[in-house]
């Protein structure tokens, strides 16, 4: 498969909200994230290709906890969950290449 992604993705697993498609926010990991977008790691499938989305990050550095919310779109679909296109550069919610927090 030839690599369409514009920036490296960082992999690490960490808490996120995702709503779209006319439902309540639904709780999922994002397992990868770049300043371009991420992959969501979702229970079920309720979002298709195209669906505009919401999502809110989750980064907990110590004992403070930052929320990151993003606007995107679904351009893939998994049985595991969906890869989105961010609306827009967003930075690295403070993710080394390494995957830590720093």
């Amino acid at each position: 498969m030839t690599e369409r992604r514009l920036t490296p993705r960082v992999d690490i697993a960490i808490p996120a909200f995702v709503s779209g498609a006319g439902r309540r926010r639904e709780s999922c990991s994002a397992l990868n994230v770049s300043s371009h977008g991420a992959f969501l790691e979702t229970a079920k499938r309720f979002l298709d290709e195209g669906s505009p989305v919401e999502l809110a990050f989750v980064v907990t550095r110590g004992t403070v906890a930052r929320v990151f919310s993003r606007k995107g779109v679904v351009v893939r679909v998994t049985g595991d969950g969906v890869g989105v296109l961010f609306s827009g550069a967003c930075g690295s919610f403070g993710l080394s290449e390494a995957g830590s927090l720093g």
